[in-house]
This record gives C-alpha cells, structure tokens and sequence, in this order.
C-alpha cells in the first residue's frame, strides 16, 4: 500500500512543480476553488461524497476551529485517494449522477482550510492522510479516536485569520439545511450535526417507502435545551433512465409536498434539484431531480448537452406517468392541479407542459363535479355555480349536441383558482366554457319538453338570478320574446315564448285559483317561490282577475244565480278571494260596491232554515244568538249560510266587505242620517229651506226587522227590543229646527215623533208582570218587570203613575180623540190635517221621501301623510295655465283631461246609495243623462290658481253652478283662506247676498289644499 501513495504523492508534487514553473498555480485556484458563489457548497460535495460510498448516516461536528465530518460508508480505494487529490471533470455517464466523486467538486473544501484530513481504511488498513497545496496527499499519524472501523472521517481546520467567518457560514448552513436535502439520496438516511460552543445540534432523518411513495422528512433542533422540529412529507415518483455506459442505475424523479393528506401547492420559486439543489430556477410547483451535467459552478444544467435533453423527456414522461397515480390515490384534486405546468415554467422545463397537455387530453385525469375523473373532450367549464348545479351531465350532453354525457369540471377550479388553470383549459386542452349565455341561446323547445317540471322550476329560479338574459334590449332578441326559445311550460305542457316578438303582448299568464281562458304556466312550478318570482319579474301576471269577477261572474249571479252548482260556487268564491288579494288599491272600493250590489251571498232564512237564496251582503246577518232571536221566524231576514263558514275564500270576502261597509251585518242594523260635527243631523238644506233634528233625532230612522219583533213579541225579544231602543233612544222623538237661513238664526222647533216611535206606540210588545203583552201608553211603571227601568219607560209613553180604576177609566174614543188633538197641537197643524195622514199613510211616505234629502257622502283618506305626498308630486307636474289669442280667450293647457277631472268628482260625491250630491245644496243632482250618469257642473273653485289641479274643481247642480259663476261675492283670495283654514268640512260663501256653504268629503279637502300650498 506504501508504495502506490508514495508514488501518487510523489506524481502530484511534480505536477505541482510544473504548474508552478508554469505559474498556473492562480488560474488553477480560481478555476477548481473559488468558482463556487456559495463558499459552504463543499457540505453538499461531503454529503455526496458519503452517498457515492453507500452510507447510511453521517455526522457534522462544528468546532470554534474546525468542522469534523464523519460517515459509515465504505472506506477508501486507492482510485478514491486519486480522485479526492486530483482536479478534472468528467462528461462520462457513469459518472453523471455524481456531485464530483471526489474530483473537482471536493476542491471547494479548501475555501475554508488549507490542509483537509481524511481518515479511512483501505483493505482495513488505516490511512490516515492530508491534502497539501490542493493535490497532494501527505500522511499523517492518528489517534486511535481518530479512526473507527467502518467510518471515515473528514477534518477541515479552518484558516486562522477566517475562522470565525468560516464558522459562521458554516453553522448557517447546518442550520437551513433541512431535512429535505436527503429526499432524492438512495442511502442517507440520517444526518446529524452538533455545534458545542452554541450548545445546538440537530438531526435529518429520511423515511422512505417506496410502494406508496411517501418519503418522510424529519427535522429536528436543540439549543441550549429548546427543541425545535419540522415534520414535512413528500409524494415521490421516480423513472429509470437508460444511458448506454452507466455504471450504476441512473432515474429521475420528481415530489410532491404533501400536507394533511393532500397535495400541497409549491412556491413557483423551486430550483433543481441534482441530488441537491441547484441555483437553476424551474418555475415548477413541485421538485424535481435528475442527474443532470451542471456548469462548473454546480450552479446551473448545461444547456445543449444530449445527456440534459434526454433527461427533460424523461421527467416530462414521468410526470405524464405520475397523474394516474395520483388519481388513484385520490391525490389529483384541485390542490394538484394547481402544481402541474401549464406553460408558466422555465422555458427549458416546456417539455413538461406539453406532456401534461397530452395526458389531459387522452386520459381520465381532469376531476369532475360529480367525484369522478375523464377526458378533456367530455368536460366542459362552467360559468357560475348556478349553471353547474342546474345541469347534469345527461342534459349538457344533450344540449351541446354531444354523442353522450358531458360533465362539468370540478367546482374547485374557478377562473381564479388555480391561477391561470382555466384559459389554460380553454385555450390549450380544448375544454369549452359554458356560461349562462350560451346555455340560453342552446334552449329549445326540443330540449325543453323533455324535462320534467320539477326542473322547469329550477330553470325559472336559474333565470331569477340571470336578468341580462331576458331583459329587454334593442339590439338583440332574449328570452322574453325569442320564439326559438320558448321558456315558458303551460298548463297543457306546450312550450311558448313569454312574449309576442311582434306586438310584445304576453303569451302566457300566471294560473289562478279558477279556471279561466287564459293560457296559463302551469300551476306546480309557480308553487315554486323562486320560479313564481321569476315570471314575475320577467313581466308575466295573472289574468285581470278583477275584470273577470266584476264582468263574468258577478253578473251572473245577478242574472241566473240558482243555476250556479255547489262546485261552481266555490270556485266563484275562489276567484272573488284571489281578486280581492290582487286587487290594486285604487279598485278596491269599486269591487268592494260591487259586491256589495250582487246577490251572490248564500244565506238561509230566519224563518226556514230550509229556505235559501243568493242575497247582497248587506241583506244577510252573520250568526249570533242575539240576532237569531230579534229575526227569528222572520221571513224577510236573511243569515249567511252555515256551509259557508267551511270555505276559507269566505272568511277573506266577509272581513274585505265588513272593513267598510258592515256587511253581512253583525249586528242589528239601524238605517240614520249620520250627525255631524254639531251633533245635529241635517235633514234638508235647500234655497230658503233648512231642516235638521237636533242632538241627533233622524225621524226617517228605521231599525232591522223591527216591525216584525213587535207583532211578534217574546218575553226574550222584548227585553231585547227595550235594550236596543234604549241604546238608540234618540231615534224615537225629539227636536226638529225649520230655518229660511242657513245658520238657523231664524229657526223655528217644534217636536216629533219618529217612525221608530211611532211603530212601539202602535204595538202590544211590552210584557206585564203576567207575561201578557201591551202597548206602552196601556202600562203603567208598576206594570213592568223589574228589568224594564222606569226612566226608559216614560220615554216610550208608558204611564208613570198608576193606571185609574176600571170604573172610572175613559171610554177608548175618548181617549184616541183626546191623544189626536193634543198631537196636533204639538205639531201646529189641524186635526183634519193629521186625519188626512193617518187615513193615506203611502201619500204622507212618498211626500216626505221627496222632500229628503240624499245622504251626503262621506269620503275620509286612509293614509293621509302618504296620499299629500302623491298630491304634491301631482301638483308640481301639473301644467301651467296656457292661452291662445283668438277672437275670445281659450285655455289651451296641454297634458290635462277633462275626464280625469270629472272621474275624480264623481267617485268622492257618490254616496253608498248611488246618489251624487252637489257640494253646496247637497240636494241630488236633478237629472241623468242618456248614458245613465248624473249630469252634473264642473266648476273652479280658486278661480285664480295658475296651474290646472283638478283637485281644484267643485261638483254642483247647475242652479248653484249658475249662482257660484255670476253672483259670487267671495273672491278668490278670500276663498282660498277660507278653504285652508277652514275648522271642519263647510267652507262659507257668499252667493246672491245670501251666506252659503261648500260642503267637501275630508279626502278632497286634503287635497285641496295640499295643491293651494304648492301654489302659495
């Protein structure tokens, strides 16, 4: 053994002479020493050099001196000892996995020592030996410490004037190194270092398991009793390559972080890794390896070398080997996905992109929507959760005109997410992209009639979301009105466009609770809410189902109502609740009075439960024990029908009709002028005559069924007829003031007697202490039980003091005679006169009906705030007063209808009898025209408004439209103050000398002057 080192160290100081003489000892230096840019890289050729000798653990030691490397590989041969002292490089194969087999790689140890040691065996002899002036070995004696079997053992003292900073470098090194620098090695398994002055050492461990490719790295760290550790695992795949020459197994490989199970997306910033990394930046999101031949520096791969390129295609056909792999493992998800290339990389690592490119397209590689994997050519991307979860494959298929299913890429990959992964689909793998559009111009009605409506609906609820595909648009027909197109199912299962491409009238409309003529969608996908939304918001609605009720049915129950079967009649009340529900709220009060006119209520009589018939509302009573026993056995009394009270559109009509009109009644129902204000009810307010009954007397009052409950009397009626006209006993006599002047200064009163009071004094209804019935003047107070009270009693005429014998009573002519004067008396006419009515009573009825006046409607807003705001926006549009100069003046005001005007006037001053009433003598207006309507005058109030209001305009019978026109002495401005400031609903005027009043429902007052306050 002696002689061969002997004779190799002999050869190298010859060497070294001549590079000496020849002086390229500099160039030398630079060239195999100083070309590293990193000055600790010779840890890597260590490690390397531990590797190429089959070692399984090796050891760093950092001294404040030296740094002592150790490794249980095998010891050195004697072409080893040549290698380590020699400077060259090689381009042979069999060398190509190697960092430097001790050549020039192993140089870069002397940038930190002058005189590396190595400590090894060969043929188990020791060889302890040192390296001077770069090449030339020298032994050295060793302690026994110094050398163990099966080790061998580097020293590197570091320079003196450098040891501090070759420490340093060398401790950070140690430090960053991690664990992973073992991942592509073969034997490593465990590297450990220690560095005693900073009390630190740490461990890198490799776990490797080869049949499921997981390699585990463990990284752990101590200083001064604090323990850091990292725990990282990597999916690896690796390939064989074949290099003709090798003298050992050459692959490539490539890993995959993996973390919580999952493929974990690399930085873009990852170099190469040729055992260990490089400074070659591949743009990949994953590691690679292969034995690349590297520049001098190891710093990067040699470009146009045939051995590089071979290696690229081998790892582009690794990597294309490696995707169904990972499919299999349930490893190919979005996550990595985001790790493959996709022509974002290092322009020498393309090769890999296309690879990819080639396996997506022909393999089952891309995950799908539904868990599963396939081929770019059966996938498609979808734009929006919506059109994903809408379609099946079954249904893309069929829409895009494919020869089976297509599925839908999976929801992970988004046009964000991987960055860049979806135009790289699109524009590079051929997958398309389907977005709410294309699938709304693929619509047909083809397609359309093969789904079930279940997903009708869904599609409506889909287009809920995606308004630029129906809306309207000038330039382009959308699904509203495409007739290639036809979204909408109706009722028979035939599919139409919502809308006529030509006349834009709907063809479809949304079902109602009845039949009706109208083609309609069909009735379970409305049920939807979503779907219903939508045809809505796309412009669909409901047939007038108001024009329906008031055209179609209610005429028929005024025409025909016995006809109508029992199942025709709930429809009918279907459809009168569904027209109250979508009823708009300026018809509201129409349909309510038209209800209110027809006989359509089902009602059973008082005296017959047997017997029933359709009757208006307000001719029928709701059930009640109280009002059964004031009607009953009455034949002219009507109740709502029991059957009724099982159908739930009847509960919705009752409560519509009873908000303000009291029908069907709840109660016993008491026909009165209503009192005003003053609390007088006025009776008759003419030119020169004036009739009002004070503290509410109406003596034209009549009550319900009245007549019939006195000659029918009952002990419990009788108690009920007393209580009810004890409540209303106003209605029996009282006051009345006659005046030729409208403030009554010169009135006249005089007491009378009502109808009421009238039919209780004709009537034995009155219940003795026996039970027999009398007239009230027949009783005394003594008479009456006990729960008829004595102060009600002489009210009624019964007699307060106790009746005189039967001896000593008067004859009953007598009587009657004596009761006849004094009741003229009372009334200031003569006894003949009140014969003459007694003995025509009709005659008397017709005349005082002519003489009464109508009631004056009463019209009070709901919402008072919300109605003056519509009255202002109203008010500002309105237009300015406009005249032409002609032969006389002529308003020409543009945008104003008389109609509108005239509508207005004529709904506020109808009363609930059908009457129209002029604002000033508040008689009825005196004559109808041909068409059947009141005629009536249009006249300005505030004469000098200057824009056209139509709030601004009285309703009056011609003779008080004459008098306002020409002998009005209330100026403009003086009627407008009064009309603002006016207390109650009578605004004063002066018309003819005489003091008049207009008298205004409150609605139209509001907004009168809502519009003079926009003026002013």
């Amino acid at each position: 053994m002696g002689d061969w080192f002997e004779e190799l160290s002999a050869k190298r100081k010859r060497w070294l002479d001549s590079t000496r003489e020849n002086n390229f000892e500099k160039g030398i230096w630079q060239s195999s020493v100083e070309k590293y840019a990193d000055p600790v890289h010779f840890v890597y050729e260590l490690l390397q050099n531990a590797e190429d000798q089959g070692a399984t653990e090796a050891t760093f030691s950092l001294e404040d001196n030296r740094l002592v490397f150790e490794h249980n590989g095998r010891c050195f041969t004697p072409q080893d000892v040549e290698n380590i002292t020699g400077i060259g490089n090689t381009n042979k194969p069999e060398q190509a996995n190697a960092i430097g087999r001790f050549g020039i790689g192993f140089k870069s140890v002397f940038v930190v020592t002058d005189r590396p040691e190595v400590y090894s065996f060969v043929d188990d002899t020791p060889l302890p030996f040192a390296i001077e002036d770069l090449v030339v070995p020298v032994r050295i004696r060793a302690s026994s410490a110094a050398l163990r079997q099966g080790w061998t053992r580097f020293v590197l003292s570091f320079r003196r004037e450098h040891s501090r900073k070759h420490y340093s470098l060398i401790l950070g090194r140690l430090r960053d190194m991690g664990a992973d620098t073992l991942l592509f090695l073969r034997n490593l398994t465990a590297v450990k270092w220690s560095a005693p002055v900073e009390e630190e050492r740490g461990l890198y461990r490799c776990e490797r398991c080869a049949e499921n490719h997981e390699y585990s790295l463990l990284g752990e760290r101590e200083t001064r009793g604090t323990r850091q550790s990292e725990d990282v695992k990597y999916l690896v795949f690796s390939r064989r390559v074949l290099v003709p020459d090798a003298d050992r197994e050459l692959s490539v490989s490539l890993a995959f972080a993996m973390e919580d199970g999952k493929i974990a997306v690399g930085s873009d910033e990852l170099t190469l890794d040729v055992y260990f990394p490089t400074e070659e930046k591949t743009g990949l999101r994953f590691r690679l390896h292969a034995p690349f031949l590297l520049t001098d520096n190891r710093g990067n791969i040699k470009r146009g070398e045939p051995l590089n390129d071979q290696l690229l295609r081998e790892c582009a056909v690794l990597l294309a080997e490696s995707l169904p792999k990972l499919r299999d493992l349930g490893l190919l998800d979005v996550n990595c996905l985001a790790c493959l290339p996709i022509g974002d990389e290092a322009p020498a690592f393309r090769c890999l992109s296309d690879a990819v490119t080639a396996a997506l397209k022909g393999d089952y590689l891309l995950p799908t929507d539904d868990g599963c994997h396939s081929r770019a050519g059966e996938l498609r991307l979808a734009r929006g959760a919506a059109v994903r979860t809408l379609v099946t494959p079954e249904q893309l298929g069929d829409l895009m005109g494919a020869d089976g299913p297509l599925r839908w890429v999976t929801s992970s990959v988004t046009e964000n997410k991987p960055v860049g992964f979806w135009n790289y689909l699109q524009e590079t793998v051929g997958v398309p992209e389907v977005d709410p559009a294309l699938f709304a111009r693929r619509l047909s009605s083809t397609f359309l009639e093969k789904q079930p409506d279940a997903w009708m609906a869904r599609l409506y609820g889909f287009l809920k979301g995606q308004r630029a595909l129906w809306e309207r648009r000038s330039y382009e027909p959308s699904l509203r009105n495409s007739p290639e197109r036809p979204i909408i199912r109706l009722a028979d299962g035939l599919h139409v466009a919502p809308f006529d491409p030509v006349s834009g009238k709907p063809n479809a409309y949304l079902p109602l609770a009845h039949r009706t003529g109208h083609p309609t969608v069909k009735r379970c996908i409305v049920e939807d809410a979503d779907a219903l939304e939508f045809l809505e918001q796309l412009g669909l609605k409901a047939p007038d189902v108001l024009d329906d009720v008031i055209v179609l049915t209610l005429p028929r129950y005024r025409q025909d109502a016995d006809s109508t079967t029992e199942e025709q009649y709930a429809q009918d009340l279907e459809q009168i609740g569904e027209a109250i529900t979508r009823c708009p709220a300026g018809k509201r009060s129409q349909l309510r009075q038209m209800l209110c006119d027809t006989p359509f209520v089902l009602a059973e009589n008082a005296a017959d439960v047997n017997c029933t018939q359709f009757k208006k509302p307000g001719d029928t009573y709701l059930e009640a024990p109280e009002l059964r026993e004031w009607f009953g056995g009455n034949p002219e009394a009507w109740f709502v029908s029991r059957e009724l009270d099982e159908l739930e559109s009847w509960a919705q009509i009752r409560e519509f009709l009873h908000k303000d009109t009291d029908a069907p009644r709840r109660k016993i129902h008491i026909r009165r002028r209503a009192s005003r204000c003053d609390g007088h009810v006025y009776i008759q307010s003419d030119w020169g005559q004036h009739t009002r009954g004070l503290d509410g007397f109406d003596p034209d009052a009549q009550i319900d069924g009245l007549e019939y409950a006195l000659k029918h009397p009952t002990p419990s009626r009788a108690r009920l007829v007393w209580d009810v006209l004890k409540q209303n006993a106003e209605l029996i006599g009282g006051i009345i003031e006659t005046a030729t002047r409208q403030d009554y200064s010169n009135a006249c009163r005089g007491w009378r007697g009502s109808r009421v009071g009238s039919l209780c004094a004709e009537h034995a209804w009155l219940p003795d202490r026996s039970g027999e019935f009398h007239r009230p003047c027949d009783l005394s107070v003594e008479d009456l039980p006990d729960e008829f009270d004595a102060d009600f009693a002489e009210v009624l005429g019964v007699e307060m003091s106790a009746p005189l014998p039967s001896d000593a009573k008067a004859e009953p002519e007598d009587v009657a005679r004596d009761a006849l004067a004094q009741a003229a008396d009372d009334l200031g006419v003569s006894v003949e006169d009140l014969k003459k009515i007694r003995e025509n009573p009709d005659d008397f009825r017709a005349w005082v009906s002519a003489q009464r006046k109508p009631t004056f409607p009463v019209v009070a807003p709901r919402q008072p705030a919300i109605r003056a705001g519509k009255v202002v926006e109203s008010a500002v549009a309105s237009p300015e007063k406009e005249y032409e100069m002609r032969s006389r003046s002529v308003r020409t005001t543009a945008g104003y209808t008389n109609e509108d005007r005239d509508t207005y006037l004529r709904d506020l001053y109808t009363n609930m009898d059908g009457q129209m009433v002029c604002q000033i003598c508040q008689n009825e207006m005196p004559f109808r025209r041909k068409d059947g309507e009141y005629y009536f005058e249009v006249v300005a109030c505030v004469s000098d408004a200057a824009r056209e209001h139509y709030q601004n305009y009285l309703a009056l019978c011609p003779t008080c439209a004459a008098k306002f026109h020409h002998s009005n002495y209330t100026s403009a401005s003086e009627l407008r103050q009064a009309v603002v400031s006016a207390p109650e609903l009578d605004v004063p005027v002066v018309l003819d000398h005489v003091e008049h009043s207009i008298r205004f429902v409150e609605t139209h007052l509001l907004d009168l002057r809502v519009v003079l306050g926009i003026e002013a």
